[in-house]
C-alpha cells in the first residue's frame, strides 16, 4: 500500500496532526488522570505480565490470565512470539477462546509475524525494522571520517487481516529519508573496495540469538557487509546475559576493533562498557534499544514510544473504545518494553479523547 501520503495509501498530514494533537491533548489530560492507567475510558488493562519477549513466558502468563478472567477481549503483546503463545494457550484452552480473543503483536518477521497474519492467528502485527543495512551503511561512513546523524528513526507499517495483500499500512519517520540521503551524498565512499579486503573490523554484539528477530538482525548485518570487501565483522553472542555482553564489549576494546554495532540486553548494564568503548575513540552504533546518556555515536532503531501509540489507537478503533486487555509485555528493563508499554498507553487515551480522528488513520 505504500507509503501514507495519499488517501487509503496514506494520510501523512493527518496522521502527524493527529500525533502532535494526542501529544498535546493527553499532555493536558494527564495532569487530572489517576495514577492508575489500568482503566481507559471504558477499555481496561486487566492483567499484564512481563514475559521477556519469549514465546514459552507469554504462553504461561497467558494461561495463567485464561484461569483467572472468563471474558478477554484482546491481547497486545510487546512481540510476534509472545503473541503467538499466547493463542497458542488460547487453543489449548479450549472453547474456541482462540477465535474470540483478537491478537495483536510486534516484529513482522516474514516467517513469523506476517504468517500468522494471513493465517488468522494475529488479528496485526506492526513491523520493527532491525537497523542491520543502515548501520552497515552508516559504520562505512563513519570509518571514512563522514558525518552522521546522532539518531536513526526507522519507519514502521501495520499489516492487519485486510491489508496484508496490498502491502499494509506504511507509517513513514525521518530515518529513512535520512539515509537515502546520506547513500545518495555518498555514493563515491559506500561502495565495494576489493583493493582494500578486511581494512576495517567492526564488532557486532548481539544480545542474544534466541529470538527470532535478532537471528534476522544478525543475517541483514551480514548480507549487508557482504557488499564490503573492506569491511570484517566480528560476532559475540551474548546468549541474553548483561554480564556477559558486558564482558564481551570490552574484549572489543582489546581486540582494537575499529567499530563497535551493539544492541544491548538492557540498558543501564550495558551503558558503563558502552561509554568506555566510546572513551577509547572507538566508534559506536547501538541499534535497537538505547543506553543511558550519549557516549555512542549513531543510534538506528524504531521509535518503540510511536509504534506502541499506532497499536494503542489501532487496539482502541478494534475494541471501539470498549473492552478488557491482557498485555503481555517484552523486556520490562529494557527501552522498547518501557515505550510499547508507554506509548500503548497513550493511544488508547488518544481515542478515548478523539475517536473519530484516530478512526480516520484506519479508515478502508
Amino acid at each position: 500500500m505504500g507509503s501514507i501520503v495519499n488517501g487509503r495509501r496514506g494520510r501523512v498530514a493527518v496522521w502527524a496532526a493527529v500525533m502532535i494533537a494526542g501529544a498535546v491533548g493527553c499532555k493536558q489530560s494527564e495532569q487530572g488522570a489517576k495514577s492508575d492507567d489500568s482503566t481507559i475510558g471504558q477499555m481496561k488493562i486487566i492483567f499484564s505480565a512481563d514475559c521477556r519477549w519469549l514465546e514459552g513466558k507469554g504462553r504461561e502468563e497467558m494461561e495463567s490470565a485464561l484461569s483467572r478472567f472468563d471474558q478477554i477481549d484482546l491481547v497486545y503483546a510487546h512481540n510476534d512470539p509472545v503473541a503467538h503463545g499466547a493463542w497458542l494457550a488460547a487453543r489449548a484452552g479450549g472453547q474456541d477462546r482462540e477465535k474470540q480473543i483478537k491478537f495483536i503483536g510486534i516484529d513482522a518477521n516474514p516467517n513469523e509475524g506476517k504468517k500468522y497474519v494471513r493465517e488468522g492467528i494475529l488479528t496485526a502485527t506492526l513491523e520493527y525494522m532491525t537497523g542491520a543495512p543502515e548501520a552497515i551503511d552508516i559504520a562505512l561512513l563513519i570509518l571514512n571520517g563522514i558525518e552522521v546523524p546522532k539518531d536513526v528513526a526507522l519507519s514502521t507499517t501495520l499489516y492487519t487481516q485486510a491489508n496484508i495483500g496490498q502491502g499494509g499500512l506504511a507509517v513513514d519517520a525521518p530515518g529513512p529519508a535520512l539515509i537515502a540521503k546520506l547513500r545518495r551524498q555518498h555514493a563515491d565512499v559506500l561502495k565495494p573496495d576489493p583493493a582494500n579486503p578486511g581494512k576495517w573490523t567492526l564488532g557486532m554484539s548481539q544480545c542474544n540469538l534466541g529470538e527470532p528477530w535478532r537471528v534476522r538482525m544478525n543475517q541483514e548485518i551480514e548480507a549487508a557487509a557482504r557488499k564490503y570487501p573492506q569491511l570484517k565483522v566480528s560476532y559475540k553472542d551474548a546468549q541474553n546475559d548483561s554480564q556477559t555482553q558486558r564482558n564481551q564489549v570490552e574484549e572489543f576494546i582489546t581486540q582494537e576493533v575499529d567499530l563497535l554495532i551493539i544492541s544491548p540486553k538492557e540498558t543501564i548494564p550495558l551503558t558503563p562498557p558502552v561509554k568506555r568503548v566510546f572513551a577509547a575513540g572507538i566508534p559506536v552504533i547501538v541499534l535497537d534499544r538505547q543506553i543511558q546518556g550519549d557516549t555512542y555515536t549513531c543510534f538506528i532503531g524504531g521509535d518503540n514510544l510511536a509504534m506502541g501509540r499506532i497499536a494503542g489507537r489501532y487496539i482502541a478503533h478494534l475494541l471501539k473504545g470498549k473492552g478488557t486487555i491482557v498485555e503481555l509485555m517484552g523486556l520490562m528493563t529494557s527501552t522498547p518494553g518501557q515505550e510499547r508499554h508507554d506509548g500503548f498507553l497513550l493511544g488508547l487515551k488518544d481515542y478515548v479523547q478523539d475517536p473519530a480522528s484516530v478512526a480516520k488513520l484506519f479508515a478502508d
